[in-house]
């Protein structure tokens, strides 16, 4: 699209062009005795088409930023209670409610008992700082933080989870 308009610009002028003749007649016989000149198409333009070359842009980059600015220190932070509580739901359900860990991952650290639950949440707390730093060095800031509230949204649905596994199970017994 670009190119046509450029071709447009180069050829809008030469149909500008108007040659003022003493002689109308004697031009039209000689456009006549030629029928194989070029075109008007091909002629050059009246007025010289000036371009200036194009400047390149400087994209700027996107904002960085430190990785443990104040909003992920708050992230970060809202992700260990989050991960705290969860640990915490989840051994009251394993120890008191007969409950089951769905996590297949955590499974086998949960079943032995808050060691076992402390392991599992610190090696998910340390992907999920993990995770965010290597999109940080990367640059993609934006999925930085919303993996940062991706992480906190999906642990405290563990927590409600638990919380109405536990609440089950508790009306059931009365």
């Amino acid at each position: 699209m670009k190119r046509f308009f450029v071709a447009l610009l180069l050829v809008i002028p030469s149909f500008a062009q108007v040659q003022k003749s003493a002689e109308p007649a004697k031009e039209a016989a000689l456009t006549m005795s030629y029928p194989a000149a070029p075109s008007l198409m091909w002629a050059e333009p009246a007025m010289p088409v000036i371009m200036a070359p194009a400047k390149p842009q400087i994209i700027p980059e996107s904002p960085s930023h430190v990785f443990l600015d104040r909003p992920a220190k708050i992230r970060f932070a809202l992700l260990a209670g989050v991960i705290a509580a969860d640990g915490i739901t989840t051994q009251h359900v394993l120890n008191h409610d007969g409950g089951k860990e769905v996590n297949p991952l955590a499974r086998p650290l949960v079943i032995h008992g808050a060691p076992g639950q402390f392991a599992a949440s610190a090696i998910g707390y340390a992907f999920g700082i993990g995770t965010s730093y290597v999109f940080h060095r990367t640059g993609h800031h934006k999925m930085e933080r919303m993996f940062q509230n991706l992480a906190i949204g999906v642990e405290a649905e563990c927590v409600t989870n638990n919380l109405i596994q536990s609440a089950l199970t508790n009306r059931s017994a009365r």
